[in-house]
């Protein structure tokens, strides 16, 4: 049916426009900065296959038994993510039903959908996140001293081109990419062109800033904890604690430096 379907589409009048439409890349849409933050956001969300993998390892399945769709990502899935969270009986209690009430406020829910979508699922607050820990290694901990951490696991030291990445190159795209988010920000519409409420735009950014939020707070409440002049509290608080290794005599550190050169480097299969 669908060979038949696409036999007559393409007899159609008008027909090739389509398909030329569909397969011709825009290169204008690279001078596009909405384009560039959504692929920034993009790469992060699949960092998401680690936790598969985790999932799979520890359940003893296959990756692609992990996560299915239809009524057994529901009912089989997320009861066995609930399960391994503190107090799995009453998030197993909220989780069903609030499935029980889905099918209740189905009619406003799709306007709460998009609203969360939007504001609660939005990539440009892991962009800020990532900028935030890149500057932590990059800076607070010190590229060097995790290039010795990789070597030290791994028996191979990295490129210098990522040390140019943790700290240069990945939080500055970040953040070009977190304020060009706020400066090029249009407000949230329906389809069909249904205007929120200024009360859910607050809520929608409470959602949003929920996971950035914490950071500068915690910083604040350190910088007020430690003792000393500001330029002080923040000599303190920048700097990595003490490497195990720094309390170990001489001897001890030349003993590790040989067994890291003598280590096999790590070689990922990447087929």
């Amino acid at each position: 049916m669908l060979a038949i379907l696409l036999v007559r589409g393409l007899t159609l009048p008008g027909a090739w426009q389509g398909v030329v439409y569909y397969l011709y890349p825009d290169p204008s849409r690279l001078a596009d900065f909405q384009v560039w933050m959504e692929a920034c956001a993009q790469v992060l969300f699949s960092y998401v296959f680690s936790a598969l993998g985790f999932m799979a390892q520890k359940q003893g399945i296959p990756i692609d038994k992990v996560v299915d769709s239809g009524p057994g990502l529901a009912f089989i899935v997320f009861p066995q993510a609930v399960a391994m969270m503190p107090l799995p009986q009453l998030w197993a209690a909220c989780f069903f039903l609030m499935l029980i009430l889905l099918g209740l406020d189905t009619l406003g829910g799709v306007y709460v959908f998009q609203l969360i979508d939007y504001y609660g699922a939005n990539g440009i607050c892991i962009v800020f996140v990532s900028a935030v820990q890149c500057v932590a290694v990059g800076w607070a901990f010190g590229a060097d001293r995790m290039c010795d951490a990789v070597q030290f696991m791994t028996g191979q030291r990295p490129w210098g081109y990522f040390t140019l990445c943790w700290r240069y190159f990945t939080p500055l795209l970040c953040m070009v990419c977190f304020f060009g988010f706020f400066l090029n920000q249009q407000p949230l519409t329906t389809s069909g062109g249904y205007l929120y409420p200024d009360w859910a735009y607050g809520l929608g950014w409470a959602m949003a800033l929920s996971s950035v939020v914490p950071v500068p707070i915690w910083a604040v409440i350190k910088i007020c904890l430690t003792k000393g002049s500001l330029t002080q509290r923040l000599s303190v608080l920048c700097r990595p604690v003490a490497d195990p290794v720094d309390s170990v005599d001489p001897e001890s550190i030349k003993e590790r430096k040989t067994e890291m050169k003598q280590m096999p480097a790590f070689l990922p299969n990447v087929l």
